[in-house]
């Protein structure tokens, strides 16, 4: 044990050479630090090599973009000699040539290009986000020039004219029912005074002329022979208590009496058929006025009808224009009031109430027929019916000449009552003739007709270029072809045209505007909250050809000519594309030229009926327009505006109203079409991946323990330190 404690004393305890100990430590120590330091600066050196190199070489690979696409302002990535490409450049860029020291001595290993598919040009994200960046600064002039400045200016002016159209055509069958009922009430009141016109002469008209017993004409008649008949029933009954002495009296007197007796049954009979008269009328005049009453009843109903969806639509929140609306108010103008237009319409749509007709109207006609019933209601005793029947009662049985002061008394009544049943009607028909607005006179007649005449010859206008475009359609096989393009891209075949009612200027006032609001409610929408379906929309139209007027006949109808509305559309042929377009056209020229149409002194003089002059103002423009337009010409916009618009600022606003999805599609397949560029094969995202190496001069053991530990991202392998990087790289 001595000889470990004298080991332990001299190495540990003992301080003689202690300092050359600790300077080979510390120096061995600063050693490996520098050896280390030197080859990490090294290794940083070669990875930045390394990524310079991998850098230059991506760009390299992806300025072999395909030249086809380019012209439509894509960029997709020929890829077919893209590792060979990058391995090249990554090469050629690591270099090392001369005979000089090298600090770094970077070498490439190996290097490969990986492609992303869900990066390609067909990816609908990525199309958009190269059309957006090609339309960003093109975009914004045009949409502002044609839109902003045009379109927007009738926004508002646009928005009232809907609803007044809106509410217009809603109302309008109603209206016209309702009308048509009045007329009905109308005439069974005339009727009614009709056969109480034909009762009157028999109840009030004076004695006959000629009337002698047992002439019975009327009433008065029949008071005027009472006594008589009276007198005759009375020696009938004289006669038949003195018939055993019949024989004694002269045969001239039991002639004369014969004849009495004669003309006394005549008279009955006359008295009775005179009842049955007044009976019969009264009941004809009962049921007349009984349907009067159900028809006005029904009348007044239809009103409240079209007070309530005058009313309802007047509350009805109108969301399709509020986006338009704030984009218009961005500019400094009179807030899209349209010369005017606004104002005018705005008080257009005040006078809407005039189509309503009061309630007191109602209550003041409904009033007299109800108190002219209950004249001729056969359950009271107290009318001119109940005293009809008093006096047939009296008739049929033995008051005739029992009771002739209770005949007459009743005679008095019924003619103070039919007197009073009289005034009642003729106060009915007064109401309804003088009382009752008119809705329609001669005047809005004749604009009725003005306006079939002019949607005629619209139709005339519009069915030559439909015509032309289904007689001279073409390239419908090209088309099943692209169709199956547009299959490739994830789009569909699709109806997105409009129909349009072409045939009742009221429905075709209705459709369009309908048709107007979706368009405006899209416009603003893409203005406010997207403006990149404004600016795809700018790229159809920049790169793509719509219809040329200018070339006719077949070629016309080429889908060379007609590509922006196959986009659009997606129909099966380049004429039922275009014809889409032109019946759209149709609609919203239309649209604003009623808006227009209120802008005039000779529409506003219909006061509430310029509903009406409107629709024929508005058709008479729409034929200009379809006529220029057809000629290629351009149209002035909106009346007093100093703004032009062609057929393809119209497609411009047509295109917001069609689904991206598919025109985005169908912009793919016709790309596709035109170059042969297959954009599902077109990469527009590359990585690269490149693997180098540089030698270690010192300590390769120490460097690959650094390496596990994450201090140095790479591996040791033998003296060489492998280098792993990846650059991205897209268009």
């Amino acid at each position: 044990m001595k000889w470990m404690k004298k080991l332990f004393h001299r190495f540990i305890i003992d301080e003689n050479g202690a300092v050359t100990i600790y300077a080979i430590v510390i120096t061995l120590l600063l050693f490996i630090f520098n050896a280390v330091l030197i080859d990490f600066i090294r290794i940083m050196v070669a990875e930045r090599d390394t990524d310079k190199a991998a850098k230059a070489a991506v760009r390299s690979v992806m300025s072999a973009y395909n030249k086809d696409v380019k012209a439509y302002g894509l960029f997709g990535l020929n890829g077919e000699n893209a590792n060979d490409e990058f391995k090249k450049v990554l090469d050629e860029n690591l270099k090392q040539e001369g005979d000089y020291f090298r600090f770094v001595d970077t070498k490439p290993e190996e290097s490969k290009v990986v492609l992303n598919d869900n990066r390609m040009l067909s990816n609908k994200t990525t199309f958009e986000y190269q059309v957006l960046e090609e339309m960003k600064y093109i975009a914004p002039m045009e949409i502002g020039k044609s839109i902003i400045e045009g379109f927007l200016a009738v926004s508002e002016a646009m928005e009232q004219a809907s609803t007044y159209a809106d509410i217009a055509t809603s109302i309008q069958d109603d209206v016209d029912k309702r009308e048509d009922l009045l007329d009905k009430v109308k005439s069974k009141l005339e009727i009614a005074k009709q056969r109480n016109d034909e009762l009157k002469k028999i109840v009030q008209d004076p004695p006959s002329s000629d009337g002698k017993f047992p002439i019975v004409r009327n009433m008065k008649d029949m008071l005027k022979h009472l006594n008589k008949y009276k007198e005759i029933k009375e020696r009938e009954g004289d006669d038949e208590s003195d018939k055993d002495d019949d024989s004694d009296k002269e045969d001239d007197e039991k002639e004369k009496r014969k004849q009495d007796q004669k003309d006394a049954r005549t008279y009955e009979k006359r008295v009775k058929e005179l009842v049955e008269t007044f009976e019969l009328k009264s009941n004809a005049i009962r049921e007349e006025l009984k349907e009067a009453k159900e028809l006005l009843e029904q009348a007044e109903e239809l009103n409240k009808t079209v007070k309530k969806t005058i009313d309802d639509k007047r509350k009805e929140n109108q969301e399709n224009y509020s986006n338009a609306n704030e984009a218009a108010n961005m500019r400094e103008n009179d807030r899209g009031n349209a010369n005017g237009a606004l104002n005018n319409i705005e008080e257009a749509n005040k006078k809407l109430d005039d189509y309503v007709i009061d309630d007191e109207f109602f209550n003041k006609l409904k009033r007299k027929i109800n108190l002219a019933i209950d004249e001729v209601e056969t359950r009271n005793n107290t009318n001119l019916a109940g005293y009809i029947n008093q006096l047939k009662e009296k008739v049929n049985g033995s008051g005739l000449y029992q009771d002739t002061y209770g005949v007459a008394s009743i005679a008095d009544k019924l003619r103070v009552h039919h007197n009073l049943l009289t005034d009642l009607l003729e106060d009915a028909l007064a109401i309804i003739s003088g009382d009752r607005p008119k809705i329609k006179d001669e005047e809005v007649e004749q604009k009725e007709e003005e306006a079939e005449e002019n949607l005629d010859k619209v139709n005339e206008e519009l069915d030559k270029a439909l015509e032309e475009a289904e007689k001279y359609s073409k390239d419908n096989e090209l088309l099943q072809e692209i169709a199956n393009l547009v299959a490739k891209y994830k789009g569909s075949i699709e109806n997105s045209k409009n129909e349009f009612n072409r045939e009742d200027p009221d429905k075709v006032a209705k459709d369009a505007m309908s048709f107007v609001d979706k368009v405006f409610n899209a416009l603003g929408d893409a203005l406010i909250n997207s403006r990149d379906k404004a600016y795809l929309n700018e790229y159809i139209l920049t790169k793509f050809k719509s219809h040329d007027f200018s070339v006719k006949g077949a070629d016309g109808m080429s889908l060379d000519n007609n590509q922006v509305e196959y986009i659009m559309y997606g129909l099966n042929s380049t004429g039922a594309n275009f014809s889409a377009a032109m019946t759209e056209l149709f609609a919203f020229r239309f649209a604003v030229n009623f808006v227009e149409a209120f802008t005039q002194q000779s529409v506003r003089s219909f006061g509430p009926y310029m509903w009406v002059a409107a629709l024929a103002y508005a058709l008479e423009q729409t034929v200009i327009n379809i006529k220029l337009i057809n000629e290629g010409k351009p149209i002035r916009f909106f009346n007093k505006m100093n703004i032009f618009t062609s057929y393809k600022d119209y497609l411009r606003i047509f295109l917001f109203m069609h689904p991206d999805g598919n025109k985005i599609a169908r912009t793919m397949a016709l790309i596709d079409n035109d170059t042969s560029a297959d954009l599902t094969t077109l990469p527009t995202y590359i990585s690269g991946e490149a693997t180098t190496s540089v030698k270690l001069w010192f300590l390769p053991g120490v460097t690959k323990m650094l390496g596990k530990t994450g201090i140095l991202n790479g591996k040791v392998k033998g003296n060489r330190f492998i280098i792993d990087k990846k650059v991205d790289y897209s268009y």
